[in-house]
């Protein structure tokens, strides 16, 4: 089958996607690594598509969360070292042997699950430990780092490559100071029992920014890379736009005045207009624009009150905006399409989303490479 212009996908630019790397690079010390987290699909940017670019952009590494991300990238020929955020279920450790990934510990359990595999496997498997200070998730207590890091290293086929948290607030002083605290503390605990670990990371995107103090050996990162300054954490870095979510025009025709739109009638048509149909909805993470609220409303209730009497969402139309009308159906949205006299089926329009939202089933291509030449 021949290939076509898809109806939705979304624009990912490498080349931009590689600029922010090397901006980030740019205020590290030489000696701090840069782990580049493609979790999340890519935080919606395509898993294999935005690892391919950091890795060719020098990335010291690639961060995702769970082994099946881990194991797409290894099916696609990412070959790269990856570090596995989540902690290893016993149940996997075979699996994540085969695939030469990294894995977190954060039980004796996991590790000799994974030293059983290593061990059968014939190899030496790198790991990390991880320690929760503050985030309440996945991790081991500070007091007990050096109780598990010294089962890590007394298993054969088992090698501790690094030691690391998440901060629950980098933005805040106070909480940043103490989770960093108690990271060294544990750090500390191994130290005086000997375990020299030659990794200790902390930082994530706003962390590394707001606590050069949190850099350590590596920092982990996302959202700069993919063009957003964390809340609280911008400037001082010349970021690129990384994505576009687009859609094209499947029908454009005109409606009578007084005719309604979409499911409940809740719109009728005030005079007669001409409407546009793309082929994108709430299954495909069209959401409310951000633009479309009241701009400086902070709070539940302001937020909500601007999201009620504002304009609603809208897509944009050759860089202009173009109102949605009535409700969003799962699949299909209508758009007013006066102000765009032009506007033809097949012609594209910009979608707003949250990246993260936008499901797998949506294809991703670079910039330039959309089937059909749009």
């Amino acid at each position: 089958m021949p290939r076509r212009q898809p109806t939705r996908w979304v624009e990912v630019d490498t080349d931009a996607l590689r600029h922010n790397l090397g901006q980030v690079r740019g205020i590290l010390p030489q000696s701090c690594g840069l782990l580049a987290v493609v979790k999340a699909n890519g935080y919606g940017h395509g898993l294999v598509l935005a690892a391919r670019a950091f890795e060719s952009a020098g990335a010291d590494g690639l961060g995702v969360t769970t082994f099946e991300e881990a194991s797409e990238l290894r099916e696609a020929g990412v070959r790269c070292r990856a570090l596995m955020l989540a902690p290893l279920l016993p149940q996997d450790a075979g699996a994540v042997v085969e695939l030469v990934v990294e894995p977190t510990l954060t039980s004796r359990a996991a590790a000799e699950s994974l030293s059983d595999a290593a061990v059968s496997a014939g190899v030496t498997v790198k790991c990390h430990l991880k320690v929760d200070t503050g985030m309440g998730r996945a991790g081991v207590l500070p007091e007990d780092a050096a109780d598990l890091a010294r089962g890590i290293c007394s298993l054969p086929g088992l090698e501790l490559r690094g030691i690391y948290t998440h901060l629950p607030n980098a933005q805040d002083d106070r909480s940043a100071a103490l989770s960093l605290q108690r990271f060294a503390s544990a750090r500390a605990s191994l130290a005086e029992a000997g375990i020299a670990v030659p990794q200790a990371h902390a930082a994530n995107s706003a962390a590394l920014l707001l606590r050069p103090e949190s850099r350590l050996d590596m920092v982990r990162t996302g959202t700069l890379l993919y063009g957003q300054f964390p809340p609280g954490a911008g400037g001082g870095l010349d970021l690129r736009q990384t994505w576009r979510y687009l859609a094209t025009f499947v029908e454009v025709k005109q409606i009578p005045k007084g005719w309604t739109v979409s499911y409940g009638s809740e719109y009728r048509a005030p005079a007669t207009k001409r409407v546009g149909v793309l082929a994108v909805g709430i299954a495909d993470g069209l959401a409310v624009s951000p633009d479309s609220l009241w701009r400086g409303a902070r709070g539940a209730k302001r937020w909500l009150g601007a999201a009620l009497r504002g304009p609603g969402p809208f897509v944009r139309v050759g860089g202009k905006p173009a109102p949605i009308l009535g409700r969003v159906a799962a699949q299909m949205c209508v758009v007013d399409l006066d102000d765009h006299p032009n506007t033809e089926p097949g012609d594209v329009a910009e979608v707003p989303a949250r990246r993260t939202l936008v499901g797998a089933q949506v294809p991703r291509f670079a910039k330039g490479e959309v089937p059909g030449g749009c």
